[in-house]
């Protein structure tokens, strides 16, 4: 199992969201840290091609995967997301 780390803005986030979608969100993190072969990983392309994301309803969990661990760079709606993401970067 990798090690996850969660950046300031993807913990930010995940604590002012409600508790049953939190829930929700952290098991897909855990079992992407797990086994990510059952989930719908998609790797980002242009600008974003370092990262990866998972989906959980409207939500995307955008994250880059390395060796030892898991960095949750950005967690929101899928409308947001990617534009937020593409400030960041």
């Amino acid at each position: 199992m990798l090690r996850i780390v969660y950046k300031k803005r993807a913990k930010k986030y995940i604590d002012k969201i409600s508790k049953e979608v939190k829930l929700k969100i952290k098991l897909k993190i855990e079992e992407l840290a797990c086994d990510s072969q059952n989930l719908d990983v998609k790797k980002l392309c242009g600008e974003l091609e370092d990262f990866q994301r998972i989906r959980y309803r409207d939500y995307r969990i955008i994250f880059q995967k390395f060796d030892d661990r898991i960095e949750i760079v950005a967690i929101g709606p899928r409308k947001e997301i990617y534009d937020e993401l593409k400030r960041l970067v």
